[in-house]
């Protein structure tokens, strides 16, 4: 709702046709300043190591899936990762 109320002061970034992230950005009377007034990112990443079925099911208990297929290489020769990623929204501003 504050989106629809606030969609000139709202910045809003899509991210895979779903929100992305977004600032609430408020100018003063003649847009020479603007004061940041409270800002959020959507989408959280974090990489596991293939062996660390601790650290991988830890993450999953906290909503955390895993992304795509394991990067071979992430970090390096023989570095390999799983990158597993939440969603932090609850609310999309762009309903399909």
């Amino acid at each position: 709702m504050a989106y629809v109320l606030l969609h000139a002061i709202w910045w809003v970034a899509e991210y895979e046709g779903g929100l992305g992230r977004y600032a609430l950005v408020c100018p003063n009377s003649d847009n020479t300043q603007a004061w940041l007034m409270g800002s959020a990112v959507c989408h959280a990443y974090i990489t596991v190591r293939p062996d660390n079925t601790a650290a991988y099911h830890l993450h999953q208990r906290f909503g955390f899936t895993q992304q795509g297929n394991e990067r071979p290489d992430h970090y390096g020769t023989g570095e390999p990762r799983k990158v597993l990623h939440r969603s932090l929204a609850t609310y999309n501003p762009y309903p399909p």
